[in-house]
């Protein structure tokens, strides 16, 4: 058995990918809050799950503390007053994912629904227009013995007499 080389064709995409700069993680990195501590674990492997209705999850939404996270849940067993309004945010935000202003905010999934239901109305309009336009479709025979016997027409300019009449 012969070995069989796949070569894939040279683009800058691949050089991106092989060098991590488009991936899944680049765009955690890109697009997450910035704090890395609290997105060690993935959502479908990690035990929190808030919803409006119960929002008290079964673990914290940051289980792995950095250093600077630890020192600010020491300062938190003292006094409540010490604490600034960032701080006091900053815990929250250890224990929960979302606020519930944010739980409520309106979701834009129906701009996704209505693109799609007008997508495919003015895809049926286009068919609609195009049966107009076109008329069905009419299968035209493969071969000569697929057709339909036409009648002969003596009258023709293009009539031959047969030799023999008597057929």
């Amino acid at each position: 058995m012969s070995k069989v080389m796949f070569f894939l064709p040279y683009s800058p995409w691949f050089t991106l990918v092989r060098r991590g700069a488009v991936g899944v993680q680049s765009i955690r990195q890109a697009h997450g809050s910035g704090d890395t501590a609290c997105s060690q674990k993935m959502p479908p492997y990690s035990n929190y799950h808030a919803e409006r209705n119960y929002p008290m999850p079964d673990e914290p939404f940051c289980s792995e503390l950095s250093p600077q996270q630890r020192a600010l849940k020491e300062k938190e067993k003292g006094p409540w007053q010490q604490l600034t309004d960032a701080e006091k945010v900053a815990l929250y935000r250890m224990q929960f994912h979302q606020t519930f202003a944010e739980m409520n905010r309106p979701s834009n999934e129906w701009k996704t629904v209505l693109g799609g239901v007008f997508f495919f109305f003015g895809f049926t309009g286009i068919l609609i227009w195009w049966q107009r336009l076109y008329g069905p479709l009419q299968l035209t025979p493969i071969t000569s013995n697929d057709r339909e016997p036409q009648p002969l027409n003596i009258e023709s300019p293009h009539w031959i007499e047969p030799y023999n009449t008597e057929y």
